[in-house]
């Protein structure tokens, strides 16, 4: 990190936004349940799948960003939000590699403990967006949850509170480990956990390089991206 470094967030401003993003998870899960066994409400694939993802992702970042707005010290500095410098050009290679890499880790893995079945996040997407009936309207919403909403929050999470509260408590790289998998963890799709590692490690170290909360964003961002247009590319 760049000297002069403002105070890190503590471990427990890193439990109580993940633990309020589970709870409100749930509670906004648990309506879309009530309403479906109590109220008799029954939608189709495509618009249940568009209301869960919807309602997952603003409960997510309502929580996330509740936790920061009450908790003063918690400042966009001390988060990690800093104005951009000409280092930020790095990520033009930075974000490729970061690709590689991890297609690379996560084929080795595939290959050796599901032999080479899985098809992740892709095929997932691909068959939410079928589901939801191929239209660019759910495309788009799709886009804005997943690659400008979700990498918001779960930057300021995992990144912004967690990783740096644990590279207060113990060697960064230990930190960086121990968040990238607490980030693959969260996501409950085995074969596609050894790229979300690697994608949160990466994460942790763009953070690390460029002392700024915007380049794992970034990342975060474009890979998103990336996989709503294949996913959108295999159905149009």
């Amino acid at each position: 990190m760049p000297p002069h470094d403002p105070p890190a967030p503590r471990l427990r401003h890193a439990a109580l936004a993940g633990g309020l993003v589970v709870v409100c998870g749930a509670v906004a899960i648990g309506l879309v349940i009530l309403a479906h066994k109590v109220f008799g409400w029954r939608p189709d694939t495509g618009a249940l799948i568009l209301i869960v993802l919807g309602t997952l992702t603003l409960a997510s970042a309502a929580a996330v960003g509740l936790v920061v707005r009450r908790t003063p010290e918690l400042t966009p500095q001390v988060l990690g939000f800093r104005r951009p410098t000409l280092r930020i050009l790095h990520l033009l290679w930075q974000i490729p590699v970061t690709f590689i890499v991890a297609v690379a880790v996560s084929g080795l893995v595939l290959t050796t403990l599901f032999d080479g079945s899985g098809t992740g996040d892709v095929s997932s997407t691909a068959q939410d967006i079928d589901a939801m009936g191929g239209g660019l309207l759910p495309i788009l919403v799709l886009w804005l949850l997943a690659a400008v909403l979700t990498p918001l929050w779960e930057e300021v999470l995992f990144r912004g509170l967690i990783f740096q509260a644990l590279a207060h408590r113990m060697p960064w790289f230990l930190a960086a480990l121990l968040a990238a998998a607490i980030f693959a963890a969260i996501h409950i799709a085995p074969p596609a956990l050894a790229y979300v590692f690697v994608l949160g490690l990466s994460a942790c170290l763009l953070l690390r390089f460029h002392g700024n909360l915007w380049a794992p964003i970034i990342l975060h961002a474009v890979n998103n991206t990336i996989v709503v247009l294949v996913g959108a590319a295999a159905v149009l």
